[in-house]
């Protein structure tokens, strides 16, 4: 399976300044992220809002510049190349944005807003522009008529559908979803993820798909990475994850999942953590260890690295064995 992305220990940096004292002090939003999305296995980033997921997308497609670490699309080093240098790369990477509105310039209409990426990327005719923008707008379930149209007049789930046509008019590899179903009703939001994982068959596009709901990686993405605060602590494939996770953390995002039936509900094993804005800054060992009732000395001293449980299976953790006692779901 060809690489079409990879990070090694990618870290992103940011200064946070007083602006009385002109002292600046380093915030780390994403640390040592090593991380591979193959042709054809979209991979699912989940954390918390605020643990790095987005500042590493962004990351990854040349939004952001970063700090230490290094970043492949395929063979190719790109970490240090300038803006203009990165531009031919950018045409294989589209990013679907969370906020549907503010990602269109309300001045344009839709059809503008898709015109100007095929302009900026692709020469092509008028009727060629005219034909793709057109046929791409049918794909993602939309009427002709809503391409002139300004992004106010349309509904949230009709924007997020233009958000997805502007991202793969350029027929990219990659797709970036930053919490694209994340605003949207039930509804709206099952129509989102078919429409998605439609779009990933029919034109072949492989997804970093962000965000923080559990319940929505297992319709689009084949593999999970679990991301704490701006650390990596899981990686594992989708299929079976229930059975298979094994980090005290993912543990306690997936209980947080909203279950209906009543019996299934019953038969789950709650992790009590903390609250992350009542505790400490984790300054050395394990970012999870002041939340975490399997914590040792040895998880304050010594930050755990990846290491694999088993094949296509990767674990941030010094006690696997300790906390693998609760199951979660029979």
């Amino acid at each position: 399976m060809t690489t079409l992305i990879r990070t090694e220990n990618l870290t992103k940096k940011y200064s946070a300044g007083n602006r009385f004292f002109c002292s600046k002090t380093a915030f780390t939003a994403v640390n040592n992220v090593s991380l591979e999305i193959r042709e054809g296995e979209s991979l699912g980033l989940i954390g918390e809002s605020g643990c790095g997921k987005s500042t590493f997308g962004r990351a990854v497609c040349g939004l952001e510049k970063i700090t230490e670490g290094k970043l492949f699309l395929g063979e190719t080093d790109v970490t240090n190349l300038s803006k203009g240098e990165f531009r031919p790369y950018r045409k294989n990477i589209q990013m679907v944005f969370q906020n549907n509105l503010s990602a269109f310039n309300p001045k344009y209409t839709m059809y503008q807003s898709i015109e100007e990426v095929l302009k900026n990327f692709e020469e092509l005719s008028k009727s060629d522009t005219d034909a793709r923008i057109k046929a791409i707008f049918r794909s993602v379930g939309l009427d002709e008529k809503l391409l002139y149209r300004y992004p106010h007049q349309m509904s949230g789930g009709e924007r997020q559908r233009a958000n997805i046509a502007r991202a793969i008019v350029l027929n990219p590899k990659v797709v970036i979803c930053d919490e694209a179903v994340a605003s949207l009703d039930y509804a709206l939001r099952k129509s989102i993820l078919k429409l998605l994982n439609d779009i990933s068959g029919q034109y072949g596009v492989t997804y970093l798909f962000i965000t923080h709901d559990l319940s929505t990686i297992r319709y689009v993405c084949s593999k999970i990475a679990v991301m704490y605060l701006g650390e990596v602590v899981e990686i594992m494939d989708v299929e079976n994850m229930e059975q298979t996770m094994l980090h005290p953390y993912t543990k306690a995002l997936f209980q947080s999942v909203l279950i209906t039936d009543p019996v299934k509900r019953g038969t789950i094993c709650r992790d009590k953590i903390g609250e992350l804005e009542y505790l400490p800054k984790v300054e050395t060992g394990c970012v999870f260890y002041n939340r975490c009732k399997y914590c040792t000395d040895r998880c304050q001293r010594d930050p755990p690295q990846l290491q694999q449980a088993e094949k296509g299976h990767m674990v941030a953790c010094h006690n696997i064995e300790a906390f693998n006692v609760c199951t979660l779901r029979k």
